[in-house]
């Protein structure tokens, strides 16, 4: 085989090698709550697992009816200092009934971001994304309904919360440079 097939190879299984770390998975425990409240504190109140009604299977209901701010959290371990990540879920209404239109009254917040928004009586499933890069803070996540004064709940699925980009590892970009110089010196014996 020749040096430029060898190269050409080697370059085609590195890239495939950097693309598969793209697929990062999930920092999150048990963000399809199909384990009940397992790695989630502070689910309190009339907050509830409703099996069967997720996105598919379980799901989280965050209720107070109205009353505090009723919240879900959970300590995200592995976050690294100025790398952004992605915090992805499916909410929708639960009673369909005090949603308010206008006012947002879900939110999830991170890292002292909090991001909030609507989810209106009759909504069906919807997808929501958020990013931030991390600043070092709080990393407790926390899912929360009936904010800014509404009576709005919210049913929570799929929550993740993934980096935004893939870092190859050191040790990943030290093998592959290795790899170069091996081949650079089996050039030069071949000439």
């Amino acid at each position: 085989m020749n040096l430029l097939k060898k190269i050409t190879l080697l370059s085609i299984a590195f890239s495939a090698l950097l693309i598969s770390l793209g697929a990062q998975a999930t920092l999150i425990t048990n963000g399809d709550f199909e384990n009940g409240y397992t790695g989630w504190t502070g689910v309190t109140g009339s907050n509830f697992i409703y099996s069967g009604g997720g996105n598919p299977g379980s799901s989280l209901v965050l209720n107070d009816g109205p009353g505090p701010v009723p919240t879900a959290n959970q300590f995200v371990s592995g976050l690294v200092l100025g790398t952004t990540y992605e915090i992805s879920f499916d909410a929708k209404t639960f009673y369909n009934c005090c949603n308010n239109v206008t006012i947002l009254g879900a939110g999830v917040a991170i890292d002292g971001n909090q991001f909030e928004f609507l989810v209106t009586n009759g909504q069906s499933w919807t997808d929501y994304s958020f990013s931030f890069v991390y600043g070092g803070g709080d990393a407790n996540l926390s899912l929360s309904s009936q904010r800014n004064g509404t009576d709005s709940d919210a049913e929570f699925d799929n929550v993740s919360l993934t980096a935004a980009t893939a870092i190859p590892e050191p040790s990943i970009i030290a093998v592959f440079a290795l790899g170069l110089v091996g081949i650079s010196f089996a050039r030069r014996r071949q000439s």
